[in-house]
């Protein structure tokens, strides 16, 4: 005769054993919500809700890529990812996308790879907002997000995590839920509470999936470059111009992007915007590399006399960064110095 422990236990192996293998949201109920909802829902009970934004947004023409089989009800990476291209008129083969990103040993899709094709594909790829309202204000202005969502129990290092991407594609502040696109439902609805839990136990992970010459509305210029440079080592050389390019559009310009957007712009043949751009940007950040870079394209340029100039600030700049500890530069500005046939301003050896 079983012992009443060993009832219990079988009966918490059968609820595990029953929410994993039919999907329920296991963990997600509580007395209270989560904080991102509670501050939420506080918020539209205090100020009631802000004029200038949607009290429902969905995005309905984001294509919906629902699994054909068994098999392909695994890949729920490679049908989100499907969606998000399609919608920047990107190809979008799930098979395709299943056999670069889907790993059998792990079950699923990395995070890493999701990106790394998305960004083969040209999709400038970006991580996307960590809370609610960020969801929210780029569904409002028309791009849907790839979310991850843990549907198992405990964080993301549990034994019993299930991972699940999706694609969000609306909100509703009346009735409090989102919208996804999601297996085999083309919008299936969410309460937030329900949402936020099972986003949070995949530690609040997004991406956005944008037509190069796109931003976010919200992202620090460190990831925008980080994603810009990601997109330059995959893309076709007209996505990573235009991506560059667009962010040259900012102020103040930075010098990774000037370096990036000039480099490209040398390898399209068009030095003039080039050479202005880095002038630009040393004008407004001084740096070794940027007078580096630009004696080459205005020697490029049939410009020895301007070639010359700048070189002489990129030495003078990259001897001040020498003496502060950072002497990196020096032997590249010096290697210019030689390869531009203007050794004489090194000084005697």
């Amino acid at each position: 005769m079983r012992t009443r422990p060993a009832r219990r236990a079988a009966a918490l192996a059968f609820v595990l054993s029953l929410s994993l293998s039919t999907g329920l949201l296991t963990g997600c109920a509580s007395l209270y919500p989560p904080p991102q909802t509670e501050a939420l829902v506080a918020a539209q009970r205090s100020d009631g809700h802000p004029a200038d934004r949607p009290l429902r947004t969905e995005l309905s023409a984001v294509p919906f890529f629902p699994p054909t089989d068994a098999a392909q009800a695994r890949h729920c990476g490679p049908l989100a990812l499907a969606s998000l291209l399609a919608v920047i008129d990107r190809p979008a083969d799930p098979a395709a996308l299943a056999s670069a990103t889907y790993l059998p040993a792990r079950a699923g899709s990395l995070q890493t790879e999701m990106l790394a094709t998305a960004r083969r594909h040209g999709a400038y790829t970006v991580v996307g907002p960590a809370t609610l309202p960020g969801l929210f204000d780029e569904l409002d202005a028309g791009r849907p997000v790839l979310v991850l969502l843990n549907l198992g129990l405990g964080g993301p290092t549990s034994w019993f995590a299930r991972w699940h991407y999706a694609v969000l594609i609306g909100h509703d502040r009346q009735r409090r839920e989102v919208i996804l696109r999601s297996g085999d439902e083309p919008a299936q609805r969410l309460p937030w509470e329900t949402f936020e839990y099972t986003w949070a136990r995949a530690g609040h992970w997004s991406a956005l999936l944008l037509r190069p010459g796109e931003l976010p509305l919200a992202a620090s210029d460190e990831a925008l470059e980080s994603a810009a440079l990601d997109l330059d080592r995959v893309a076709a050389a007209p996505d990573a111009l235009a991506v560059w390019l667009r962010l040259a559009q900012r102020e103040p310009l930075r010098p990774v992007v000037a370096l990036g957007a000039a480099n490209r712009l040398v390898a399209a043949a068009r030095l003039d915007e080039a050479a202005a751009l880095l002038v630009r940007a040393a004008g407004q950040r001084p740096q070794a590399a940027l007078y580096n870079n630009l004696a080459h394209v205005q020697a490029l340029r049939g410009q020895p006399a301007e070639a010359r100039a700048a070189l002489a600030q990129a030495l003078s700049l990259a001897r001040q960064d020498a003496e502060a500890g950072e002497p990196r530069w020096l032997a590249v500005v010096r290697e210019s110095a030689l390869e531009l046939g203007q050794a004489d301003l090194l000084g005697p050896p």
